[in-house]
């Protein structure tokens, strides 16, 4: 939802999923290294490979979105009620 000039505008699930499909690194840069709280219980290779799994998630996710997103997308009835007038 964007609040514009005292009304809120939904975006579509769809464009919502292209714009994070854009922000999303596509890869993790190498000088990137794990805070020492982390590497007590798993070393970097390992906490590499999670960030890299959960990052593929994403993008397919975004993916399926940017495709079928129209099917899960329920705009709320009245959503201007929500904010009142600004």
């Amino acid at each position: 939802m964007i609040k514009k000039w005292g009304i809120v505008m939904q975006k579509p699930l769809r464009e919502i999923a292209q714009h994070l499909k854009k922000i999303i690194l596509s890869e993790m840069p190498d000088t990137y290294e794990a805070k020492p709280m982390f590497t007590d219980i798993f070393n970097n290779e390992n906490i590499r490979k999670g960030i890299n799994a959960h990052r593929d998630f994403l993008n397919k996710l975004c993916d399926y979105l940017s495709v079928n997103g129209d099917k899960y997308d329920k705009p709320k009835k009245n959503s201007t009620s929500f904010f009142g007038s600004c």
